[in-house]
């Protein structure tokens, strides 16, 4: 379970990125 957490801590900020990027195209 930690690791799952650890895993979307992880994707948050990229997910975060993506989006910036897509709402910046």
């Amino acid at each position: 379970a930690e690791r799952a957490l650890q895993r979307a801590v992880a994707s948050l900020p990229v997910l975060e990125w993506s989006l910036s990027e897509r709402h910046r195209r």
